[in-house]
């Protein structure tokens, strides 16, 4: 689990899927999956509408290896990174 304000990954090694738990204030947020060299795989924009809410992330696409997931908040506060693997 991803906590996107503290960016706690619970499991790591992750399989396929990225869940994300987002413990901020609601509002809007562009949750992107880079490769290692910083190519991005995707981009998922996010609406958190409560103070606590959960997210998957499905990576099924990508093969085994080290992802970054970057948290972006549209508000223009800093951002979050975080280094995966996927098994």
């Amino acid at each position: 689990m991803v906590v996107a304000n503290q960016i706690l990954p619970i499991p790591n090694p992750i399989h396929n899927i990225i869940p994300i738990r987002f413990n901020s204030s609601a509002g809007l947020y562009m949750v992107s999956l880079y490769t290692r060299d910083g190519q991005l795989l995707q981009a998922i924009p996010v609406n958190i509408t409560s103070e606590q809410q959960d997210v998957l992330l499905p990576i099924r696409h990508a093969q085994q290896g080290i992802y970054l997931i970057r948290v972006n908040p549209q508000d223009g506060k800093p951002g979050y990174t975080l280094k995966v693997i996927n098994k």
